[in-house]
């Protein structure tokens, strides 16, 4: 049996203080009707240390950027 392929952590919506957002979210950016969420404060993909030669971590406030420098290192730095 062929092993699976190794899958890399996604983009993550993140609050101001680092935790991870998973509330609903409108088109305008903002928490959906009746979600207790003080709102995304940006955008962070994190490459943990063992899948890596060095831990990465890119950090903003557009997902585009952050998926942009993503594609980025793992192109580089795994393939």
């Amino acid at each position: 049996m062929a092993d699976k392929p190794k899958r890399f952590p996604a983009t993550r919506r993140v609050h101001e203080d680092g935790s991870t957002c998973t509330h609903k979210i409108t088109s305008n950016g903002k928490p959906a009707e009746g979600q207790d969420c003080p709102g995304p404060t940006g955008y962070v993909f994190t490459c943990p240390p063992d899948g890596c030669a060095d831990a990465y971590e890119v950090k903003a406030g557009t997902r585009a950027y952050v998926d942009e420098r993503r594609r980025y290192h793992l192109r580089s730095s795994h393939f």
